[in-house]
């Protein structure tokens, strides 16, 4: 066989193997947003609950997203930090995959959205608002 063959075939195979783990991580997750409720917050506020491990640089860069989103709204929702590693079984509820994961949840308690990996600030603020 070719080297240029088996190339193609390997990345064939990660490409797949990829889009299978995505899917079933929607599917997944989509379950969970239908399925699971929390409590509300005892303010009556939308909160974010922000999965996070250790030694993860993403992790530090998301912390620092959420103290902005915090500063430019004030009051406006309550914020849960929670070390992964520390609070395992709590964590396996939203079905985390990775770190860091910020589930969005409305002040009723129902799940607004769960951002596998980082987030970006203008995607927390438009989940927050549909909140």
């Amino acid at each position: 066989m070719s080297p240029l063959l088996i190339l193609a075939l390997v990345f064939i195979a990660v490409t797949a193997g990829g889009y299978l783990v995505r899917t079933y991580s929607r599917r997944k997750q989509a379950s969970i947003v239908e399925s699971l409720r929390v409590e509300p917050d005892v303010n009556g506020q939308p909160r974010i609950i922000s999965f996070y491990g250790p030694s993860c640089d993403a992790c530090d860069r998301q912390k620092s997203v959420l103290a902005d989103l915090q500063h430019s709204r004030p009051d406006a929702f309550a914020l849960d930090l929670r070390d992964a590693t520390v609070e395992y079984d709590y964590a396996r509820q939203f079905g985390l995959m990775v770190v860091p994961t910020t589930v969005v949840i409305a002040s009723s308690g129902a799940i607004g959205a769960i951002n596998s990996g980082f987030t970006p600030l203008d995607t927390l603020e438009a989940q927050l608002n549909a909140a």
